[in-house]
């Protein structure tokens, strides 16, 4: 499945989602799917999640048997779900408050996983 349908899918499958977009390690979007919101917004959107990864990670020390999952930030107009993917990838979402998050984070992990097959194949 190409990336634009994945991300779209995930888009369309969770309530209250306006945007989503993957970051590879330089920080560039590859891609980006929105219902609402333009391309600046969303690059920052990626670009909120890919800093906030990268200090969480870096605030784990190399002895420490602990991977970063899901991680949530919470605005008062917008939350942010982001997730590594792969190696150097994040894939993060942006959703309308008020917001079921659990759900979310769920489809958020499937789309990731969906991703790392079609980066991998």
């Amino acid at each position: 499945m190409r990336l634009d349908q994945i991300l779209g899918n995930l888009l369309a499958d969770v309530d209250r989602a306006v945007g989503v977009t993957l970051i590879d390690d330089a920080g560039e979007a590859i891609e980006t799917v929105s219902a609402e919101l333009d391309a600046e917004e969303m690059r920052a959107v990626g670009a909120l999640a890919e800093i906030h990864l990268r200090k969480l990670r870096s605030s784990l020390t190399s002895d420490e048997d602990t991977t970063v999952g899901a991680l949530l930030i919470e605005g008062e107009n917008l939350d942010l779900l982001a997730q590594p993917v792969g190696s150097g990838y994040v894939l993060a979402l942006a959703l309308r408050t008020p917001a079921l998050t659990t759900p979310a984070a769920t489809a958020l992990e499937r789309a990731g996983l969906e991703i790392e097959r079609a980066i991998l194949s």
